[in-house]
């Protein structure tokens, strides 16, 4: 059985970024960039670092509240993309931003992002790995919204039967850009070493940096397994 292909799914990534690097850049600051200031305030006001006077209650609110806000922003991105490598396929030669905006399935992102965004948090309190496999079985839940416009559960349905048989190499797509991104914003922290704040920032800067190329591996792993999903079904019917 035919499987997603890691390496080719990245070089898919890579191109998507160069020709539609324009797009993909002014739609990542604007949905992470008030993420970014978001984190870096509440580690200033709250206090978060470590031997801070921050309450408890505080964070934990204030924690819930952020990788909410995080992941929905996360996840719009991932839907917006999506809306570029489709005008990418179809050979438009430059892509509308208002048009990706308009056309983005608001309502289902923001449902279905609160109820895989819980899914995740249950699953990793029941000893991680669950919260692992709802990660990786429902990543192409937003693409999917936004290519094929189910409604969230048949979507979920969907995710679930497309990543089957690809899990693993999924998650190595996935796990292969965010490693790149956490290390670079890792070393440029340590070689600027700052107060938490301005390390905050810069770290999510760089991360930032990274960001379509995420959501282009995602997309672009997405529409690969649509398709072997399709031959897996043409299979049957070829040797009846």
């Amino acid at each position: 059985m035919a499987r997603l292909a890691v390496g080719n799914t990245l070089r898919r990534a890579l191109a998507l970024c160069r020709d539609e690097w324009w797009a993909l850049i002014v739609l990542a600051v604007m949905v992470e960039v008030p993420v970014i200031i978001a984190d870096a305030t509440s580690i200033h006001l709250l206090d978060l670092e470590v031997g801070g006077d921050g309450q408890p209650g505080d964070r934990v609110i204030a924690g819930l509240i952020l990788l909410l806000w995080t992941t929905l922003a996360h996840h719009v991105l991932l839907a917006g993309v999506e809306e570029v490598e489709a005008s990418h396929r179809r050979g438009e030669p430059r892509t509308r931003l208002v048009s990706v905006l308009r056309g983005l399935p608001v309502g289902r992102l923001l449902l279905a992002d609160v109820v895989i965004t819980l899914a995740f948090i249950f699953g990793l309190i029941l000893l991680i790995v669950p919260g692992i496999i709802v990660f990786v079985m429902t990543t192409p839940v937003f693409p999917l919204l936004s290519m094929e416009r189910q409604t969230v559960r048949a979507t979920v349905r969907r995710s679930i039967q497309i990543v089957r048989g690809s899990a693993w190499r999924l998650l190595v797509v996935i796990g292969v850009v965010w490693l790149a991104s956490q290390v670079a914003g890792h070393i440029v922290t340590t070689l600027l070493h700052n107060e938490p704040f301005v390390d905050a920032i810069v770290h999510h800067l760089v991360v930032l940096a990274f960001e379509p190329l995420a959501a282009a591996a995602v997309v672009v792993a997405t529409y690969e397994l649509v398709a072997l999903d399709a031959n897996r079904r043409r299979e049957p019917a070829a040797t009846e």
